[in-house]
C-alpha cells in the first residue's frame, strides 16, 4: 500500500501519492480543515501517481462541502486515471471538465 499525503503550498492543497480506496481515509480530516478555513480552496492532483473510484468519492464529498458554503473549488492537474473516472461517473460538469 502506497502512502498518501496533503501539503497546503501557495494557498492550494497539493496531494501527493496513491489516492485509493486503502489511503483516502489518510487525508480526509485534513481536506476538511484545508476547506473551512480557505476562502478559495483548490485541491492540486499533480503528485498523484494512482487514483481509483475513491478519489472521485473524496472528491465529491469536498465540492459538496465547498457548495454548501458557497465556495468555489478548484481541481487542477488532474491524472489521465481519474479524468477517465470522472467522465465514465458522468461528472464532467461538476469537476469543470469539457
Amino acid at each position: 500500500m502506497n502512502s498518501l499525503s496533503l501539503t497546503v503550498k501557495d494557498l492550494r492543497a497539493v496531494i501527493t501519492g496513491e489516492l485509493s480506496f486503502f489511503t483516502v481515509l489518510a487525508i480526509r480530516e485534513q481536506a476538511m480543515r484545508y476547506l473551512t478555513n480557505t476562502s478559495q480552496p483548490a485541491f492540486d492532483f499533480s503528485g498523484v501517481a494512482k487514483a481509483d473510484s475513491a478519489a472521485v468519492a473524496l472528491m465529491i464529498e469536498w465540492w459538496r462541502a465547498a457548495s454548501l458554503t458557497k465556495k468555489t473549488i478548484t481541481f487542477e492537474a488532474l491524472t489521465p486515471s481519474l479524468t477517465s473516472l470522472i467522465r465514465v461517473s458522468n461528472l464532467q460538469e461538476v469537476f469543470g471538465l469539457k
